[in-house]
């Protein structure tokens, strides 16, 4: 299985903070990598550290094999980018914040950006400060795919936003994977959509990716019991379990 993008030995901190201690990555080219962890987890960090925002205290970014320095602009042209609170122009347009992408990248598809616009109903005469929170998220979607990205780098872009707006990004996430066989990281903590979008899933917990899956594998192995008690249950639950059953199992 080729790797499209590998981190070996990540360290981070800020301050006396660790956030990182020598993470390692593997993401399969044209996957879909779920990155699930909790807050405070360093999923943001991480996501800035493979998109060579921020710098990396020890360790290294490979993609496609290449080790990946701070001047690569060959790189970061070939990368579509959502966070999770979208860092665009407020007082621009939305068609002037589209006309910004077309200046910038050189693969920049003009009929792809209308074609989504018009699918999604964004308005361009509107300035981006009137939009809703969802709106802009949509805006900052179309602005990352619009230029055909080999790698799309997604920081929690539904969390907040009503279920038939994170079905829209979720749509077309998994068309853009689907028919140009992009690579994406999607961090999110909304399982929902974890199980609908991807393929992979990376559970970062210390610094470390401590689990690395196949989510068809996951599910094969996730099972659920019920446990129900005539009276006071026991202090500790776990007691209950039958004997044999591997906790690991069990999604409370």
């Amino acid at each position: 299985m080729a790797m499209a993008i590998e981190a070996r030995g990540l360290q981070k901190r800020f301050g006396q903070c660790w956030v990182l201690r020598g993470l390692d990555l593997k993401v399969p080219r044209g996957s879909i990598y779920g990155l699930v962890g909790r807050n405070g987890a360093g999923k943001t960090t991480l996501l800035r550290i493979l998109l060579g925002i921020i710098w990396p205290d020890d360790g290294e970014v490979f993609v496609d094999g290449v080790s990946i320095g701070k001047s690569d602009a060959e790189w970061k042209g070939s990368i579509g980018y959502v966070p999770d609170v979208p860092d665009v122009y407020y007082n621009l347009r939305v068609s002037d914040f589209f006309a910004l992408g077309k200046r910038f990248y050189s693969k920049w598809d003009e009929e792809t950006m209308t074609r989504l616009t018009g699918l999604l109903g964004l308005p361009l005469k509107r300035r981006l400060r009137e939009l809703a929170r969802g709106q802009r998220t949509l805006a900052a979607l179309v602005f990352a795919v619009s230029h055909h990205p080999s790698y799309l780098f997604l920081d929690e872009p539904t969390a907040g936003l009503d279920p038939l707006v994170r079905r829209e990004v979720l749509k077309l996430v998994l068309e853009e994977a689907a028919e140009r066989g992009t690579t994406v990281i999607y961090s999110t903590h909304i399982l929902a959509d974890l199980e609908r979008a991807c393929d992979r899933i990376g559970l970062l917990a210390g610094g470390r990716i401590a689990v690395e899956k196949a989510l068809d594998d996951i599910k094969a192995g996730a099972r659920r019991i019920q446990v129900v008690w005539e009276g006071e249950p026991p202090e500790d639950p776990r007691t209950a379990i039958p004997a044999g059953e591997p906790l690991s199992c069990l999604w409370f």
